[in-house]
């Protein structure tokens, strides 16, 4: 994920004025910010709400799909119109963690304000700035909005992304239960951050997922090509990339003492939060470019890997791309900030656009981005369109409700389900290595719907 972080706050081991009372970044403390917080919210006291942030400050704001990345003045901006109208905002489990002289205050997070309603998990970086608590950091980790009321995955067992964790790793569930879990973690290998492994309580986990023990599946990449493999067992994955300072903790570095193996599993575990998965381990060590995996006694799927558009079909797209109205509000806040041309064109931009030819309809999707996330302009934004007339004079028509994300969203390949929907795989992209699905609701507008991500804690500027 590509977060607005202020990275010498990790830097330093105390960022108080000299003076300040010790212990004053207490667990208490913490959690008497966060209930100023929600009041000052809650009670529509804008001033009170200001007075909690840093000077130096970077958020992360969500609403479905769309993500926007702000520094101080262009969220307090933002913020400004959410107070003209009453909200009511909760945070529920709240559970706060302390070291190297920050807070970290993580909780699930109610938003509601008029007929809009989201939740989600969200994220308070807390230290001691000019004698005071104050909030350098915020991120909605997820954000949970109702969903249309079609909108559905395919059956785990027709289209199961397939995670490389040492080898394949075939997703069965992208939300496990606590009580799924069975004794304590251990650390594991993995392609991508650090993860733990999880045994599974097979008393405490359903029917339906039971049943994949010792199954045989077919896993596909994306030109249809094939491996067999058995289930031989089911875990709990956690997978987190921890702040390099933490890492540098863990290992004893400074005054501190190496944590055991054990605390440092424990660690990580707490790291992954939206990073855990339960998952089918498989007899078999490689399956190269696997995206997904299904019932092996199930027919091939109808399966189409990703293209780059081209010719009549590419400009045909980035004219209904830029015509889009939420391509035009981006625009806006780039001329506002003294950009010039089109901002997909800015320094670190780029866009582009793929063709998925499935058997049972033709989709274009578009999708751009510009800046680093690392202070100054920086956006992103994709849609799809479907594609009907000839190659040399095409006829797009939007088909997703058009959306930011933390990072140039990849489709992979289309998959026909058995129910006549057409997916989209994605992924995995950006620092948080997210994979996931385009699917569509009950009127053919195409949604995305993360599954599998790497919680991105580190610094990424």
């Amino acid at each position: 994920m590509r977060l607005l972080i202020a990275c010498f706050l990790f830097l330093q081991p105390a960022l108080g004025q000299a003076g300040e009372p010790a212990g004053a970044l207490t667990d208490a403390s913490v959690r008497a910010l966060v209930q100023r917080w929600l009041e000052a919210q809650n009670q529509g006291d804008r001033a009170s709400y200001e007075a909690l942030y840093a000077e130096r400050f970077a958020g992360v704001r969500r609403s479905g799909p769309r993500v926007v990345r702000m520094n101080r003045a262009r969220w307090m901006a933002d913020r400004a119109r959410m107070f003209r109208k009453p909200m009511k905002v909760g945070a529920a489990e709240l559970k706060v963690t302390l070291a190297a002289g920050t807070g970290r205050a993580s909780f699930s997070q109610s938003w509601e304000s008029g007929s809009y309603r989201d939740e989600g998990p969200k994220e308070l970086l807390v230290v001691l700035d000019k004698g005071a608590l104050r909030i350098a950091r915020e991120v909605m980790v997820a954000s949970k909005v109702a969903a249309p009321p079609a909108l559905r995955p395919p059956p785990v067992g027709e289209v199961a992304l397939v995670v490389a964790l040492g080898g394949p790793r075939v997703v069965l569930d992208a939300a496990p239960q606590a009580e799924w879990e069975k004794g304590d973690p251990r650390e594991v290998a993995s392609d991508e951050g650090r993860a733990v492994r999880f045994a599974v309580d097979l008393a405490t986990l359903p029917a339906e997922l039971k049943r994949w023990r010792g199954k045989k599946l077919a896993l596909y990449d994306a030109t249809a090509k094939r491996c067999e493999a058995t289930v031989v067992g089911l875990s709990i994955y956690g997978r987190a990339t921890p702040h390099f300072g933490t890492e540098a903790e863990w290992r004893g570095e400074g005054d501190g003492k190496k944590l055991p193996p054990a605390k440092v599993a424990e660690e990580i575990r707490g790291l992954a939060e939206e990073g855990t998965f339960l998952a089918a381990d498989l007899d078999l060590k490689e399956c190269k470019g696997a995206l997904f995996a299904r019932d092996a006694a199930l027919p091939p799927p109808g399966l189409v890997p990703a293209q780059p558009a081209t010719g009549a079909i590419e400009d045909a797209a980035l004219r209904a791309f830029r015509r889009l109205p939420e391509y035009t509000t981006i625009q806006r806040d780039y001329r506002g900030e003294g950009g010039k041309g089109r901002w997909e064109n800015s320094e670190h931009g780029e866009v582009g656009a793929v063709l998925l030819r499935s058997p049972r309809k033709r989709v274009v999707v578009v999708a751009a981005q510009a800046g680093t996330g690392c202070g100054g302009f920086t956006a992103s934004l994709w849609a799809a369109f479907s594609l009907a007339g000839s190659e040399s004079a095409p006829l797009l028509t939007l088909v997703s409700q058009p959306g930011e994300g933390d990072f140039n969203l990849t489709p992979q390949a289309a998959v026909d389900a058995a129910d006549g929907r057409t997916v989209i795989l994605y992924g995995p992209d950006g620092f948080t290595h997210e994979q996931g699905l385009l699917v569509p609701d009950g009127a053919g507008r195409y949604f995305a719907l993360p599954l599998v991500k790497v919680p991105f804690h580190d610094c990424g500027c």
